[in-house]
């Protein structure tokens, strides 16, 4: 097998090699050495099948993009704009578990919400679904039905009893771990409520009103 370097060398690419012996080409292009880029368009059996592998039918080759204020390709995409694009994908039509490991890490908090949480939401009630994070938004507004809080000391795992967010020892773990303590939610929610900004009603029916006693 030939492996082109940087994708520079296209399918189409090879009858002409191969017709012109163009070994200078094909070295430049590719990862074979000069002595087996004489061997290759050399090749007699090759040589017969240059017309075939012309009138070969190539696969067709998916486009990707997105709508954002006007079509964009992949390339034109951000890291975060391409994350969302290919898993929207990925989890379409699923017949085996998916897999993903702290989507957050190249994807923004809106992004998370609007996105992925709507996704999950979506589908996990036809599909087997695993992440790894550290963003609340997707194991509790995604309906998650097992969170398991694991800790690590460095050299092993471990795990806490687990169960879903309306389990009272899972929602207090939940919210230790992701929100960093129920004192550091509330005060976040008294921040937001000062600003005069509305408190998200699914959080707060998750983890508890906000109201001191």
């Amino acid at each position: 097998m030939i492996r082109s370097r940087s994708g520079r060398l296209r399918p189409t690419d090879a009858p002409t090699i191969v017709r012109e012996r163009d070994t200078k080409r094909l070295v430049a292009q590719t990862d074979i050495s000069p002595t087996g880029a004489e061997n290759f368009v050399d090749h007699d059996d090759l040589r017969e099948q240059v017309v075939k592998l012309e009138l070969f039918c190539l696969l067709h080759q998916p486009i990707i993009e997105l709508n954002d204020g006007g079509w964009k390709s992949l390339n034109q995409m951000s890291d975060s704009q391409q994350c969302t694009a290919l898993l929207s994908i990925t989890m379409i039509e699923r017949d085996i578990p998916l897999i993903i490991d702290q989507p957050e890490d190249v994807l923004g908090n809106q992004s998370i919400f609007l996105e992925v949480v709507s996704l999950l939401r979506d589908i996990n009630h036809d599909h087997e679904i695993i992440t790894a994070t550290h963003n609340a938004n997707i194991p509790v507004l995604g309906d998650a039905e097992q969170i398991i809080v694991m800790r690590s000391n460095g050299q092993e795992g471990f795990f806490r009893p687990y169960g879903w967010i309306d389990d009272h020892v899972t929602k207090n773990q939940t919210r230790d771990f992701l929100e960093g303590s129920e004192q550091a939610f509330r005060g976040r929610d008294d921040k937001y409520r000062q600003s005069d900004t509305v408190a998200s009603p699914s959080l707060v029916k998750r983890f508890g009103s906000s109201t001191r006693d």
